[in-house]
């Protein structure tokens, strides 16, 4: 169902205290071109949990960022996986796992509440959702209007 990013960031902010309250920690992944709006759906979620919006901005270069919320309760990990445009497919899978290897991606995974720019590049990697609660958050940027859809993941 397509929905406005007003009712995609109350949906996801139930998913998350609801998740939560049975000590779940979900993940989203966030498709859509350059230019989306993935970072500024992430913006105008967060600060629903205490955290400044003005403190949100793009993982694009530096791949993750973390943020709590004002009451310590949520941990939020923004990940952005742009940089992996560029890989030839045979480079792939070996890079990334290196790479996620190397800024401790499943730690982060594990134990904060996440959020996945360009997760195509991860998708294949991911655990299954039973053990995991996954969603995939489409947005398509049409005539200055942002659509959504958010659908279980796996």
């Amino acid at each position: 169902m397509k929905k406005s990013q007003a009712e995609v960031v109350q949906e996801i902010q139930n998913i998350i205290k609801q998740d939560s309250s049975n000590n779940i920690l979900p993940k989203f992944l966030l498709s859509g071109d350059l230019g989306a709006g993935k970072t500024t759906l992430v913006k105008n979620l967060l600060p629903n949990f205490g955290v400044e919006k003005a403190d949100v901005i793009s993982p694009t270069f530096i791949i993750l960022r973390t943020y709590t919320s004002k009451d310590n309760i949520y941990n939020f990990a923004h990940f952005d996986f742009y940089r992996f445009l560029h890989l030839q497919k045979e480079q792939h899978i070996n890079t990334i796992l290196d790479f996620l290897e190397n800024i401790d991606f499943w730690y982060y995974f594990d134990n904060y509440i996440t959020f996945i720019e360009w997760p195509e590049f991860v998708k294949d990697l991911l655990p299954s959702n039973s053990e995991y609660h996954i969603y995939d958050i489409s947005i398509d940027f049409k005539k200055d209007k942002r659509i959504y859809n958010i659908n279980k993941f796996k």
